[in-house]
């Protein structure tokens, strides 16, 4: 079921490789104007949210949709249009600075850098709180950066990106994102002079985001094209991956590895160490897995080429030189080369089939939790089962995980004694000061009613007749987000 949900994932940079290599490519500005939209849309979130500026308080929800979402869509529409740009050989408008001196090519992305937060400002700050000289300078300032360091990015870095999409598909979106987050510190320099901490909080909350996500971005590309070739100039995928989780098993079981900060305080330096060195490991592994499953979905791609006489982008063959490496790399080619037309169905397939088998497949059932609740029954509730007929193979009897209806019968107890439990759920997540240290939230059980006052209520019997019972609910709210279920 993760499987192909994580392929799915992984197939991101392998789709806007296919549209940015598109042979041909569609000759058209709209990805550019639409681009120029989403980047104006995006600062002027921030201008109206800013507490120097129109302050509206909007919760994170909103600034990932209508902040750092449009700042995303624009870093791909604009990286994927400027090289079907280069495709068709057009060449960049040379302007003179303000009408002096020579032409120069850099000067049109000066502009277009100014007039974006002009514009941004002049729909959310301006009208806010009035004109601002120094704000006004730090708006133009902060354009002026934006625009030269994009112009310095597309035509000294990124000239010709279908010969270097190694390097095109992992930077670019990042790079570009990368603007925005100099462009903000730029602004936050220059209007500290009456700007206050609750703007610069702001301000970093924002700039964290924007770096997360470059970062993300960066990370996941940076596997799908140079993962497997990494580990091919190290050892081997099932050497590294081999090492790796057997080192992260050792480290869990080690009786020197801290599982407290208590204990952290007083271990050994070998036990930090393998602490230290089991995480890395761990991570190591994670790695590997997903290289393992970026090698797999190409073979996949590379075997539906050869068997169908699939043609690739720009006539390339599957032996064809990497424009990086200077030799061929038969994955590259096919991330590279394949179709767009092959590779975004291909996509949703993986997603399609991680989304059925997540609705069809019930993953409690094979998870841990499903473990645990099996052999709770079978430690308590199976020792007070006097007429326990276990399973010879498995040891465990069906019988022992009883209703807690059953617990209460009228005829035994005349509505007397009635049993009562009381639950703990652990909480990991809250928005409750008081319960920080607490992290735990009560819950009771008995034959008449199960649930809890604040923010779950109770249900009656009836509703829970044919669910409720103690191993399997017990194993299972372990760890609760209070958070989340209070607020559905």
């Amino acid at each position: 079921m993760i499987i192909p949900l994580l392929a799915a994932f992984l197939a991101l940079p392998w789709i806007f490789s296919s549209i940015v290599m598109m042979d041909p490519p569609l000759q058209t500005d709209t990805l550019f104007w639409s681009g120029v939209a989403l980047v104006a849309i995006g600062v002027a979130y921030m201008g109206l949210n800013l507490p120097c500026g129109g302050n509206l308080r909007w919760n994170q929800k909103r600034f990932l949709l209508f902040c750092l979402l449009p700042l995303f869509l624009a870093s791909i529409f604009l990286t994927i249009y400027w090289a079907w740009f280069n495709y068709y050989g057009r060449a960049l408008v040379a302007w003179p600075l303000f009408g002096f001196g020579q032409p120069q090519m850099w000067v049109p992305f000066l502009y277009l850098g100014i007039v974006l937060h002009v514009v941004s400002w002049l729909t959310s700050l301006l009208p806010a709180h009035g004109f601002r000289t120094l704000e006004f300078l730090a708006v133009i300032v902060s354009g002026a950066i934006a625009g030269v360091l994009l112009w310095l990015g597309a035509q000294k870095l990124f000239p010709r990106p279908v010969m270097q999409m190694e390097l095109y598909i992992c930077l670019a979106v990042p790079g570009f994102m990368a603007l925005f987050f100099l462009a903000i510190m730029a602004f936050a320099g220059i209007s500290s002079r009456w700007t206050d901490d609750s703007d610069r909080e702001w301000w970093g909350r924002a700039t964290g985001w924007l770096f997360a996500v470059a970062f993300g971005w960066l990370l996941i590309s940076g596997l799908v094209v140079f993962g497997p070739l990494s580990l091919r100039w190290t050892w081997s995928f099932i050497t590294t991956g081999s090492v790796a989780a057997l080192l992260t098993v050792l480290g869990g079981r080690s009786s020197m590895v801290a599982a407290s900060e208590k204990e952290r305080a007083t271990a050994s330096p070998l036990g930090l160490i393998l602490s230290k060195a089991s995480t890395i490991a761990a991570l190591v592994f994670a790695a590997v897995l997903l290289i393992l499953i970026t090698e797999g979905t190409t073979s996949v791609m590379k075997k539906l080429i050869q068997d169908y006489n699939v043609k690739l982008s720009y006539h390339a063959m599957l032996n064809s030189n990497s424009g990086l490496l200077g030799r061929p790399e038969e994955y590259l080619n096919v991330i590279f080369y394949t179709p767009w037309l092959l590779v975004i169905p291909f996509g949703a397939l993986l997603l399609l089939a991680g989304v059925g088998m997540a609705r069809l497949i019930n993953a409690n059932k094979f998870s841990l939790h499903g473990m645990y609740r099996e052999r709770l029954i079978r430690a308590y509730l199976g020792a007070s089962n006097s007429n326990r007929k276990e399973n010879p193979f498995t040891g465990f009897d069906e019988n022992d995980n009883i209703k807690m209806r059953d617990l209460w019968p009228q005829k035994k107890f005349n509505g007397k004694l009635m049993p009562v439990v009381n639950i703990a759920l652990n909480l990991v997540s809250g928005e409750k000061l008081a319960w920080q240290e607490r992290k735990a939230q009560s819950f009771t059980v008995s034959p008449l009613h199960c649930g809890n006052a604040p923010g779950l209520s109770f249900y009656n019997r009836r509703g829970w007749d044919r669910v409720w019972r103690p191993a399997r609910h017990l194993a299972r709210i372990g760890n609760y987000d209070f958070r989340r279920r209070s607020q559905s």
